[in-house]
């Protein structure tokens, strides 16, 4: 018997995928759901996402926007 890594024991790749469809999917719902006339900001998304525990950067949320054919808020305007 021997020492085991826990990490050695987790699908790692799987861990960050179910991660990036959870981010993505709440940031397609945030902005579905906001309010049309006052569009979120990217830091706004970030600061609800960190409420649920979810840390992301600025970048994360521009380049998931994107894939997901949305415009920034300035645009959704």
């Amino acid at each position: 018997l021997g020492v085991v890594k826990l990490k050695s024991l987790c699908q790692r790749e799987y861990i960050k995928g179910a991660i990036t469809d959870e981010v993505r999917d709440n940031v397609k719902n945030l902005i579905l759901g906001e309010n049309k006339n006052k569009p979120m900001t990217d830091l706004e998304i970030i600061e609800i996402l960190a409420q649920k525990g979810l840390k992301v950067k600025r970048r994360t949320i521009s380049d998931y926007r994107k894939q997901l054919g949305i415009n920034n808020s300035a645009e959704r305007k």
